[in-house]
């Protein structure tokens, strides 16, 4: 009889220590690609804001030993979409014509961008997670795009409630380290900066063990 309950007990401590793997909500979370105006002529240019939608992950994540949660979130290249005009707004930027950003568009799709013809998907992957102090981590982990893996850092903010995770920070990288040369025209005069930046903010739910 001891032995039954000895195994009970350790069976049930054993499902309590175990991760919690909680899911994102697409419609609830958000990652918003930013790229800048740069050249001679920039002033007839635009900066970008590029919304990313079908946004997918999951956050593996072990209340007892944070430094060992694993992330992981995928984008879809091809329902990222450039310049949406509420965003604009919300980016204190003028909308673009509708002829404009279908040229944004092309142009995001081309062979010479990011090709998603061939590169359907993007993708973070964690490798560490470092507490840094309240709510505050600094996550180290693996960039894919355009089918180049780069390892990036960032700082992000994260608070759990309940059975709801959300967080929040900022991705920076440079676009050629991924393989093409940020887009130009007019031989140069007008282009977009190398240094590009993703706003990042997720809502996961848990997942039923």
């Amino acid at each position: 009889m001891r032995v039954l309950l000895a195994i009970a007990v350790l069976l049930v401590l054993a499902h309590a220590a175990r991760a919690d793997t909680y899911r994102l909500v697409p419609d609830k979370s958000r990652l918003v690609g930013r790229l800048f105006r740069d050249g001679v002529a920039a002033r007839l240019a635009h900066d970008h804001v590029i919304l990313a939608r079908g946004v997918q992950g999951t956050i593996d994540l072990d209340p007892r030993r944070p430094a060992r949660t694993k992330i992981r979130i995928t984008v879809p290249a091809r329902r990222l979409e450039p310049d949406p005009p509420g965003l604009r707004k919300r980016y204190g930027m003028a909308p673009l014509e509708a002829d404009d950003v279908a040229k944004i568009r092309r142009n995001m799709h081309a062979v010479s961008q990011l090709f998603v013809a061939r590169h359907t998907t993007m993708e973070f992957a964690s490798s560490s997670v470092e507490p840094l102090g309240k709510d505050r981590y600094r996550l180290r982990g693996t960039f894919t795009l355009r089918g180049v893996k780069r390892e990036v850092s960032l700082v992000t903010r994260v608070r759990l409630e309940g059975d709801t995770l959300r967080g929040s920070g900022q991705l920076r990288f440079k676009q050629s380290a991924f393989g093409y040369a940020p887009y130009s025209a007019a031989l140069g005069l007008i282009k977009v900066k190398d240094a590009a930046l993703v706003d990042i903010y997720i809502e996961a739910r848990r997942s039923p063990r």
